[in-house]
């Protein structure tokens, strides 16, 4: 956890131009304590308790989950994915009209390549790793998105994360179809 939280620090500084005064947790031991205490301390960061959002992205999370039919394993990728939405998303704490991500870019995001949770998918087999007779491409559930990158995360029938630009969408099919087989162990 405390890897992420200094890239994301970084990050921010970065693009702002401006320094970290606060960050907002639930308080856990693990995360004001420790190495990241020391750090959160050292640079006079505060910590504010905010369970209320952490809450909304939990249940977000496990909404995205139920209407996906998917199993507990895929609980980080729903809350990363809600994230990441609600970062693109008119709140109550900004002007009307202002998302997080207007107010840290300075530009509306662009919303076209969101997808719809869950959702059957199928990654393209480049052409110079697939044998002339063999598939040309696998099938994979769709579970988020990651900052700065063209693309979308998907988790094949085995479990294991891919990154990539070149997919074909079954929106109207969600993974449950065939995936809670391969993934039962996992539970």
């Amino acid at each position: 956890m405390f890897p992420f939280y200094q890239t994301t620090e970084a990050y921010l500084e970065c693009i702002s131009g401006l320094r970290v005064r606060a960050v907002r947790m639930d308080g856990a031991l693990e995360l004001t304590s420790g190495e990241m205490g020391a750090h959160l301390k050292s640079r006079g960061i505060a910590i504010q308790k905010g369970e209320c959002y952490i809450r909304t992205l939990e249940d977000g999370g496990q909404t995205l989950l139920a209407d996906a039919g998917l199993p507990g394993s895929f609980c980080g990728d729903a809350v990363l994915t809600m994230q990441y939405v609600r970062n693109r998303a008119p709140t109550s704490t900004l002007p009307v009209g202002i998302t997080p991500f207007k107010a840290l870019h300075g530009k509306k995001p662009d919303l076209s390549h969101l997808r719809v949770w869950g959702c059957q998918c199928f990654v393209a087999i480049p052409s110079e790793l697939r044998d002339k007779a063999g598939p040309q491409q696998f099938k994979v559930i769709f579970v988020g998105y990651e900052e700065h990158r063209i693309g979308w995360r998907v988790r094949d029938l085995q479990g294991k994360y891919h990154f990539s630009q070149d997919i074909i969408f079954n929106e109207s099919s969600s993974g449950r179809l065939k995936c809670l087989q391969y993934f039962s162990f996992l539970h």
